[in-house]
């Protein structure tokens, strides 16, 4: 396919994008013209392949985004049209159909996934996203649920440290943060699981803690350091000679496995067997850790082994806390998953979600119904997706089910291999990923590339700033010499982002990466006061 020649001012980086031939992953630098690369390639998807404006899916995050790129996209296919060179004629032609172009918001276009499968959730195809309505859903049902099982052991413990707000704005809380249509979790399941988990925990932890109390009883005896050694003596002479003993690992199995097959109400209510060898023995370790340690020699076996103890203490302590309170946990839990089956139903008869509600309900489609996924993907020769530093796992799911070999049918989110090799094109820039209360993952972006096996390009030529601004940006986030032109390695200073070079294979996937702009050309600025 020979490069795209409708558009002169392009410069080499933005000529290289639009011409990619394969899934790609553009870095691009604030004010680098990223807006005109994607409707540069728009009209050479339209003009060059014949693709129609209805099989180009364009993705932005904000109802602001998808509106601007609605217009430059419109405006570039009709200046291209008024030409009169090669492709006018189609371009005109998707001018003419332009009404048909699906430039729009990830959220709005999950919905319209979501309205085509709704009643299979039971939800109404006429839904509405609404946040704050769900918010208001749990707030208004849990002070009533808890009213009605106010007698329940549970309930009655807890509300003893908290006000019936306070224990209202729990049961909501979790609800809307954990609970979806698509996979509503067990927190009963949930609690089980940590059984497991504290009960291994238990037994790895007993064995240190008992090694650590012999240590400090042998070097006790090898060793005499006047107040030091006094100060633990009493308290070791106690476990040397009387014992202290603590629970073992059997018995906390067995605790955990007897609340398993019991009604919530009992659960709560049950005496934990073990309960005075975990408290006394907890207290046994509190004395010795409450030892001063600025006694005694600065540097000696003893402190260490002592310091030892002391951080294996506050494992145990928040642990035996758990154990403790297990029959509580796994009580509570119960209540949540009724709360939770509350909270749904009514959302679904309500017909109210929120925008990780249709997130989740448009991957779930998509990967568990494959004659929808069909549908879809056979739509679109093409999805370009602005602003993906704001996306996470789950967007990126529903674009890998989009973009999947025709051939597959399988249920499931589609491996890399599975992905048509041209029919991506990504752009984002790490350091202006700001979405992270609505779950952004830098990660996700940084690690397309690599996943992919995509063409990795960027745009580093700025258009919108002036030379002495982008010296200024590049020595104080990139951390390199004060340099307007842009053309100094970075990263020989402290910076507010790492530099991807200094950090190699161990900069952290969470991480954004600095890349250093450049100038597009010269011009001086100027100084704007306001004054009131």
């Amino acid at each position: 396919m020979a490069e795209v020649n409708f558009s002169p001012g392009l410069n080499p980086e933005q000529r290289a994008a639009v011409n990619s031939e394969k899934n790609t992953v553009v870095a691009a630098g604030a004010g680098s013209g990223k807006t005109t690369v994607l409707a540069s390639r728009y009209v050479r998807l339209v003009t060059e392949k014949a693709f129609k404006v209805e099989e180009i899916l364009t993705l932005t995050f904000t109802r602001k985004a998808a509106a601007e790129m609605y217009q430059r996209i419109y405006a570039a296919l009709r200046e291209k049209a008024a030409s009169g060179g090669s492709g006018a004629e189609k371009a005109a032609t998707a001018a003419g159909n332009f009404y048909h172009a699906r430039i729009q918001t990830l959220d709005s276009y999950c919905a319209s996934v979501v309205k085509q499968a709704a009643s299979r959730y039971g939800i109404p195809p006429d839904f509405v996203i609404d946040a704050d309505r769900s918010q208001a859903i749990a707030l208004e049902n849990a002070l009533p649920f808890l009213i009605s099982r106010r007698h329940h052991p549970a309930i009655e413990r807890l509300y003893r440290k908290k006000s019936p707000a306070a224990l209202g704005e729990l049961f909501s809380e979790t609800v809307l943060g954990y609970s979806y249509f698509d996979q509503a979790p067990d927190f009963r399941k949930d609690v089980e699981k940590q059984f497991a988990l504290a009960a291994a925990e238990w037994k790895t932890l007993s064995v240190q803690i008992l090694s650590c109390l012999e240590e400090l009883n042998i070097r006790r005896e090898e060793m005499e350091w006047d107040k030091f050694i006094a100060a633990l003596n009493p308290l070791l002479d106690t476990y040397a000679q009387e014992g202290v003993p603590s629970a073992e690992y059997v018995e906390i199995r067995r605790w955990f496995d007897s609340l398993l097959d019991l009604p919530s109400e009992e659960c709560a209510a049950r005496e934990n067997p073990v309960r005075d060898k975990i408290v006394r023995f907890t207290a046994f370790l509190h004395d010795i850790c409450s030892v001063k340690l600025n006694l005694g020699k600065r540097d000696s076996p003893l402190k260490e082994s002592f310091r030892n103890l002391k951080s294996l203490f506050e494992t145990y302590s928040s642990l035996g806390v758990f154990v403790l309170q297990a029959g509580l946990c796994l009580s509570v839990a119960s209540l949540l998953n009724e709360f939770q089956e509350l909270f749904l139903e009514k959302k679904r008869r309500l017909g109210v979600l929120t925008f990780n509600d249709v997130a989740r309900l448009a991957r779930a489609i998509l990967r568990d119904y494959p004659e929808i996924r069909r549908n879809e993907k056979e739509s679109f020769k093409a999805i370009m997706i602005d602003e993906f530093q704001d996306n996470n796992d789950l967007q990126k799911d529903l674009l890998f089910l989009l973009a999947e070999k025709p051939a597959r049918m399988e249920k499931g989110v589609p491996g890399a291999g599975d992905i048509i090799p041209d029919r991506l094109f990504f752009v984002g820039d790490e350091k202006q990923s700001i979405y992270r209360f609505r779950g952004a993952d830098v990660s996700v972006f940084r690690g397309l590339k690599q996943e992919l096996g995509a063409e990795a390009l960027r745009l580093s030529l700025n258009y919108r700033s002036s030379p002495a601004l982008i010296g200024a940006f590049n020595a104080l986030f990139g951390g390199g010499e004060f340099d307007p032109l842009g053309e100094k390695e970075s990263g020989s200073y402290a910076s507010v982002f790492i530099n991807p070079k200094e950090a190699g294979d161990t900069l952290p996937a969470f991480e954004a990466a600095y890349m250093p702009l450049r100038a597009s050309r010269e011009f001086p600025g100027k100084l704007s006061v306001c004054l009131y």
